[in-house]
């Protein structure tokens, strides 16, 4: 129920949420199951910001924006979405647009997310096969040597069977914050 940073180092900076206790606040900051986050951070590599999934079997199932202070010790929540999800399993933030990535599994959709302010852009699934009980279960971007823009989809069977669990690659180059999850995109494995 807390979220923990660390320096590069190993040195515990903060924590977030309190340990041990579920909840919905915001002021101060409660989480009820964390499932993962994603960072912003500046050039230099100090975090700025955290985008956190908030819904890993809980009631929450939220997404929050904490802003990290300067001194790495204080932060403030500068948005949550209501309880808009169902299992909002992870998260990755796209950095050239803006755009976070979320899984939810319970909805058996990948949905886009406006990062300055929350707004949910719809659902991104760009050609995806889930199967008969697939559900997405982590996302991820990265960039490739070549310059390609990739997103990263794990697929996992609900329930688990250990037969179809795979990752699906997705060309992103087209991703846009404007058009959002009308944004053109291809499955590439």
């Amino acid at each position: 129920h807390a979220l923990y940073a660390f320096s590069g180092a190993g040195q515990h900076l903060l924590t977030v949420g309190t340990p041990g206790k579920a909840g919905n606040g915001t002021s101060p900051m409660q989480f009820d199951h964390l499932a993962d986050s994603a960072v912003a951070a500046t050039a230099d590599g100090k975090a700025t910001e955290v985008y956190v999934s908030d819904g890993d079997g809980g009631n929450a199932n939220r997404v929050v924006k904490i802003e990290l202070g300067s001194d790495g010790k204080s932060v403030k929540t500068k948005w949550f979405t209501g309880h808009n999800y169902k299992n909002p399993h992870s998260i990755a933030l796209h950095g050239r647009t803006g755009l976070l990535f979320l899984a939810d599994r319970e909805q058996n959709k990948t949905k886009l997310l406006r990062a300055s302010d929350g707004t949910d852009l719809g659902e991104f699934d760009c050609g995806i096969k889930y199967g008969a009980s697939g559900v997405p279960f982590g996302v991820r971007f990265l960039v490739s040597p070549t310059g390609r823009d990739l997103a990263f989809v794990a697929i996992m069977d609900n329930p688990q069977d250990g037969r179809n669990q795979r990752i699906e690659v997705l060309d992103v180059s087209g991703l846009d914050a404007r058009a959002g999850a009308r944004s053109r995109c291809a499955r590439v494995q």
